[in-house]
């Protein structure tokens, strides 16, 4: 977040040439960055609060940054009351809220996708349900840990879930369970309703409540009786308490080899148009050729996988540029396994972390892959 405070900083300057203040911006400023880098954040939010005052910039740094504090402070509600006051004052930088680290704490809660949709639309509301394309919880979980009715699972039972759109499925020995299920987000916590469909054991049915922590899910059911309210399993209460860890897709070497096409794209923390996001890209393990005819790209790369995030050195071979021109960035998948592309295109320094800002001058691009030909 101190990149962010510095950069728009002469603008909030701009917007209230005419305030008289016993602190000026820049002393306010000065002493935020300060008491937020060192986690002093109920000085920090004391601090942000006094930049409402200065204009309209003011009111979107400020609400942006409160929202980060009560954040890293893990009270999440008010985080998400000021990060939707920066939205609705027309702080729209989608790629600041989804690498900003601060949030890295309610970027598991459902309304974070709510909240990034308002930002992708311009700041105005949103229909929950048509803009979740699928639940937060969908993936591959390994079980770190179960309880049953505050014993232990023996460790052989302790294996991976796979959980799609509509059903939980758990390897149970030679065969598995199905279940279908329906989940509350708008619930804290989620609630979530499960049904036996297939597997080792009669049809039934489960109430629970799921909480995510980043790469981290807890869940907490009851075949029978009332759903439970805590995140326990204790003698007698015939509870099931889950705690898992989300699989993340590793970046090996032959990642990047295929056709891809370019589903978002940024450069300087402006939106990329037309026919630079419409451009083709086909990678094979020498090089990235993007675009056709005479305007087309050709690039060599190099990554070194031991690096996280993993980088990547890109060389211009062909196309309109210099010939040799460099280009240092990093390089991830997504949980969709969309590719993430972030680097610097001027020969800079290599960018640590996947955004793109006016600041940064770096272009990030989401690539999705087609079907090989």
């Amino acid at each position: 977040m101190r990149s962010l405070l510095c950069a728009v900083f002469v603008s909030v300057l701009a917007l209230a040439p005419g305030l008289v203040a016993q602190e000026s911006p820049q002393e306010i400023m000065d002493a935020a960055i300060k008491e937020h880098s060192a986690g002093n954040y109920d000085k920090a939010i004391e601090l942000h609060k006094k930049m409402l005052a200065f204009g309209d910039e003011g009111v979107r740094l400020g609400n942006y940054n409160l929202g980060c504090a009560y954040s890293l402070k893990k009270e999440t509600d008010k985080a998400f009351e000021y990060l939707n006051k920066a939205v609705d004052a027309g702080f729209l930088d989608v790629n600041q809220f989804e690498s900003d680290d601060d949030l890295a704490n309610i970027k598991g809660d459902p309304r974070f996708v709510t909240l990034i949709a308002r930002v992708k639309n311009g700041g105005k509301p949103v229909d929950d349900k048509k803009e979740m394309k699928s639940p937060p919880i969908v993936g591959k979980w390994k079980i770190v840990s179960g309880t049953r009715s505050g014993a232990a699972v023996p460790k052989e039972r302790l294996t991976a879930v796979t959980v799609s759109d509509k059903t939980f499925t758990i390897p149970a020995g030679p065969s598995q369970f199905v279940m279908s299920y329906k989940l509350d987000a708008t619930k804290s916590p989620m609630e979530v309703d499960m049904e036996i469909e297939s597997g080792p054991a009669p049809a039934g049915s489960a109430k629970g409540i799921v909480k995510l922590d980043g790469n981290k899910m807890m869940l907490c059911y009851k075949p029978t009786g009332e759903r439970p309210t805590k995140f326990e399993s204790v003698e007698g209460d015939g509870c099931y308490y889950f705690e898992m860890e989300k699989e993340v897709a590793k970046f090996a070497a032959d990642t990047l080899v295929g056709n891809w096409m370019i589903v978002e794209g940024t450069r300087a923390g402006k939106a990329v148009e037309g026919e630079s996001l419409a451009a083709a890209v086909v990678v094979t393990k020498d090089g990235f050729k993007l675009g056709e005819g005479e305007m087309a790209f050709e690039m060599s790369y190099e990554l070194d996988l031991k690096k996280s995030p993993v980088t990547i050195d890109m060389k211009i071979t062909g196309g309109p540029a210099p010939v040799g021109s460099p280009a240092a960035g990093i390089v991830k998948l997504d949980d969709d396994g969309h590719v993430v592309l972030c680097y610097n295109g001027t020969g800079g320094t290599r960018p640590e972390k996947f955004d793109s800002t006016e600041a940064n001058d770096c272009f990030l691009f989401k690539l999705k892959r087609k079907a090989d030909k």
